[in-house]
C-alpha cells in the first residue's frame, strides 16, 4: 500500500472512532447547583420585612374596645334534653 492510501484508511478509522464519543465534558459547570447564601423562607422573610413601628403612637398604643362576649342569655333553650331514658346494660 502507498502512504496516501495509509494515511486515507487511518483518517477513515479515525473518524469513525471518534464520531461514536461522547464530547469531553466541560471542566466548569456553567450553572451553579447551591447558592451561598441561603435565602429566609416564609415567617422568617416576613418577620425581617415587616413595617417598624417608628412613632411613640404606634409603640404605646391603647387596646381596641372590645365588647365583652356574653355567654349567659336570659331564655336561652337547653343545650341537652333528655328525650327518653334508655335502659341499662345488662351484664
Amino acid at each position: 500500500m502507498t502512504f496516501a492510501l495509509r494515511l486515507v484508511v487511518l483518517a477513515v478509522v479515525f473518524v469513525a472512532i471518534t464520531c461514536f464519543q461522547p464530547l469531553a465534558a466541560p471542566t466548569r459547570r456553567l450553572s451553579a447547583l447551591q447558592a451561598h447564601h441561603v435565602q429566609a423562607k416564609a415567617a422568617k422573610n416576613k418577620e425581617k420585612n415587616r413595617p417598624r413601628k417608628h412613632r411613640p403612637s404606634d409603640i404605646v398604643r391603647a387596646k381596641l374596645p372590645y365588647k365583652a362576649v356574653t355567654t349567659d342569655i336570659e331564655n336561652k333553650p337547653a343545650e341537652y334534653t333528655v328525650v327518653g331514658g334508655a335502659a341499662p346494660a345488662s351484664e
